[in-house]
């Protein structure tokens, strides 16, 4: 039986592309974590009584919206790639300092391409309405609907909809 298999690769994928994630924004992590708590250490030194609210209002939006949305998305490429595209044979990540992608190599059906190209903007979409329906004026939901945009063409995403959609039912050549 295949299903358990793929779907191991599946969770060890994602698994794989959220730890490459958290390394390669480590920095970046902690650097929020500074600014936020010296801004929290300024405010409460004045005796301001904001100063717990903004820097839990900072987490919110830097750590429950910015980053959060972006593991969202990039982990629901990884869980797909491996369900979706039967043929292939490496699974990159590539980070910079604003950018982090995973790039399947090989061959997949379009759709494969399209189905996992479309993965990560729509369940980050997906996360941001139960924040919009369960936590109603929270501010998170702008951030996992931004990621729609990513089916642009412009972007990788979208490019790689526009290639599945292409080629639907004809196995093709993944490069990165």
């Amino acid at each position: 039986m295949e299903t358990p298999s793929k779907t191991r690769e599946s969770l060890t994928l994602a698994a794989r592309v959220v730890s490459s994630f958290l390394k390669a924004y480590a920095l970046l992590l902690g650097l929020g974590t500074g600014v936020i708590g010296a801004c929290s250490l300024i405010l409460a030194c004045n005796q301001t009584d904001v100063s717990i609210s903004f820097a839990l209002t900072c987490a919110k939006y830097f750590y429950g919206g910015l980053i959060a949305s972006f593991l969202v998305h990039e982990a629901s490429h990884a869980l797909l790639i491996p369900l979706t595209m039967k043929h292939v044979h490496d699974v990159k990540i590539e980070t910079t300092s604003l950018r982090f992608s995973i790039k399947a190599e090989g061959v997949s059906a379009g759709r494969g391409i399209a189905l996992t190209a479309c993965a990560g903007p729509l369940s980050s979409a997906t996360v941001g309405l139960l924040f919009y329906v369960l936590l109603p004026g929270s501010g998170l939901p702008g951030w996992y609907f931004l990621h729609l945009i990513f089916l642009l063409p412009v972007f990788g995403d979208g490019r790689a909809l526009l290639l599945g959609l292409k080629h639907w039912n004809i196995l093709t050549e993944i490069r990165s």
